[in-house]
């Protein structure tokens, strides 16, 4: 792979700086967290899926504030994840 192509690579898994991500299911109240935030001038990502947000956890700076709905009969659920993050130093709020 050339230096060209490794650049390229870096720059699709790259995001953007954000505030806080949300993991929330139920897409209406992730929708008012956003909207609460935007109101404070802050970005947001939301996940809907909490595996999603795992595979993707690498892509955000650990002082990344996290919010984790709970998730009951979910697998993992909002303290499986909350352990994993803060374990790896990330700052999560359930």
């Amino acid at each position: 792979m050339s230096i060209n192509e490794k650049q390229e690579v870096l720059e699709e898994n790259k995001f953007d700086k954000v505030d806080v991500v949300v993991i929330e299911d139920d897409k209406s109240l992730a929708s008012t967290w956003v909207s609460f935030a935007k109101k404070k001038g802050k970005k947001v990502d939301v996940y809907h899926d909490r595996n999603e947000f795992l595979k993707n956890r690498h892509k955000y700076p650990k002082d990344t504030r996290i919010i984790v709905n709970y998730g009951l009969n979910k697998t993992p659920n909002g303290v499986e994840v909350a352990i994993i993050l803060g374990k790896e130093g990330y700052s999560v709020f359930i």
